[in-house]
């Protein structure tokens, strides 16, 4: 039973592998990671990834460029194309957080590697379909969140190995441990700002784990003081790095609608409710008995990670996915929840009151379910083939279609970018971007006085932005004629009068 149970754990790793490469490709025209492609060009045009201020909004992330990074590294090994390397790397990161998850939860809860992998892959591929998607869609379109976050739960494995060869009085074993641990919160740090999360996490371990040795804790402090000075050097190297993500994201608003629909949402959907009702039930039980989420250093980094995915959700343009991200810590200490719940009965946990309470909440949000209900299409594999078939055939008609639009200038959006590249198109701004320090109050007119300037000679969208607020619908229909595309065209096509 055990080998037909690993074999059917690693079928379904690979499947899932497979899944994530397909489901990315098939939906390989998103602003997230095409704006990283964006910057790859730009840093070889121009050597620089961020443009800063005086730019006209070139495709450019908000986050930091750890994906561009990996994106040069693909360009530079010679693929010309980098998405679908990219994206292969998005699901290689997916899978390695599987495997970290499932470790957690057997070295902080005891709960057996066979059940964690099956409860987290069953996750998964109930994720891919319904329930998850926001962090699935965060995984396919390689927003940073799952890469950063791998490399800090890594930081804190490797950490707690070193802490084990301090006790041991092995110091050089220790010291290489403790390399790693600083190497990987760094990378975490370029990946992402919400990173900044393990470096508190580690900050506040240092100061209030009491069952660390002083020589441990000193060596916290100093490990993660010196990998966060060490990113910090990095991204000083890069022009405008700090301005086009730390300055311009505090600069966007709070939007307390938004933060409390997306964790209503999380909440009462039927396929996340085994996830969320206990999570709900643990932080409940946890807020009187802290020990129910863990060690003391793994509370404060799940912590410190929740507060700023909570964070980016109550942002103007945070969405469920943030909520997602941020309830992925908390795995470990739910499969433990559960876990003893189901098969020990001797502990605290196994109360009559605590399974009221379970079912209680449980048909409570199912009915909050039937009554507000929020449903998403499932995609299965054959479908996304059959997808990814189609939308090269729609690709081949719609370069055919830009072929005398060759080296004119563009006004895009980040999720089209590919296709304009592809079509010699001179990009110069994308509505995207320049949405982004739209929010922020940087230059929020800087499109509508480019219309008005005719500025672009083409207008190439992948939706109707005559309907969004950063393209005036006036000054476009004024100054520029929708061109009639063939059956098969991507997007929109507007040419200067």
């Amino acid at each position: 039973m055990g080998i037909l149970r690993s074999i059917m754990q690693w079928l379904l790793c690979v499947v899932l592998f497979g899944y994530f490469i397909l489901f990315g490709w098939a939906t390989n025209l998103n602003w997230d990671l095409n704006q990283h492609v964006g910057m790859v060009d730009s840093f070889l045009k121009n050597g620089s990834f961020y443009s800063g201020i005086t730019h006209q909004f070139f495709p450019e992330s908000a986050y930091f460029p750890g994906v561009s990074f990996l994106g040069y590294f693909f360009h530079y090994l010679g693929f010309y194309d980098i998405r679908f390397p990219l994206i292969v790397t998005a699901s290689c990161f997916g899978m390695i957080m599987i495997a970290l998850l499932v470790h957690c939860a057997f070295i902080l809860f005891d709960v057996p590697k066979w059940l964690t992998t099956t409860f987290i892959l069953g996750w998964y591929s109930l994720g891919a379909f319904e329930g998850f998607e926001g962090y699935i869609d965060y995984l396919k379109e390689f927003k940073p969140d799952t890469a950063s976050l791998v490399f800090g739960i890594l930081a804190f494995l490797l950490a707690k190995k070193a802490s084990f060869f301090s006790e041991q009085k092995q110091s050089e074993k220790e010291m290489f441990w403790w390399f790693l641990c600083a190497l990987s919160l760094c990378l975490s740090l370029l990946f992402k700002q919400q990173a900044l999360a393990f470096f508190i996490a580690f900050f506040l371990s240092a100061l209030f784990d009491s069952s660390l040795s002083l020589s441990v804790r000193k060596k916290l402090i100093i490990v993660s003081g010196l990998s966060f000075f060490m990113a910090v050097a990095i991204l000083m190297q890069i022009p405008n790095s700090f301005f086009g993500t730390f300055f311009v994201m505090s600069k966007h608003p709070l939007s307390i609608y938004c933060g409390l629909k997306s964790l209503y949402v999380f909440f009462t959907k039927s396929k996340t409710m085994l996830y969320s009702i206990p999570l709900l039930f643990l932080v409940i039980k946890g807020v009187r008995a802290p020990h129910f989420f863990g060690e003391k250093s793994w509370i404060f980094l799940s912590c410190s990670w929740m507060f700023f995915s909570l964070l980016s959700a109550f942002k103007e343009g945070g969405n469920i996915g943030n909520i997602e991200v941020g309830a992925l810590v908390f795995i470990p200490a739910v499969l433990g929840l559960i876990y003893k719940t189901v098969f020990d009965s001797q502990t605290e946990f196994y109360h009559k009151k605590h399974v009221q309470f379970f079912l209680f909440l449980f048909f409570g949000l199912l009915l909050s379910r039937v009554l507000f209900n929020t449903d998403s299409n499932e995609q299965h594999v054959y479908g996304l083939w059959k997808k990814i078939q189609y939308n090269t055939s729609k690709e081949t008609v719609t370069l055919e279609f830009l072929k005398p639009y060759s080296g004119s200038k563009a006004l895009i959006d980040a999720d089209i970018y590919p296709i304009a590249k592809q079509a010699n198109l001179l990009v110069i701004s994308d509505v995207i971007t320049a949405f982004h320090y739209h929010i922020a109050g940087i230059k929020p007119d800087y499109v509508d006085q480019a219309l008005l300037r005719k500025e672009f000679d083409v207008v190439y969208v992948l939706k109707d932005y005559r309907r969004d607020a950063i393209i005036n619908r006036t000054l476009l229909i004024e100054h520029y004629s929708q061109i009639q595309t063939p059956p098969g065209f991507i997007g929109y096509l507007w040419e200067k009068r």
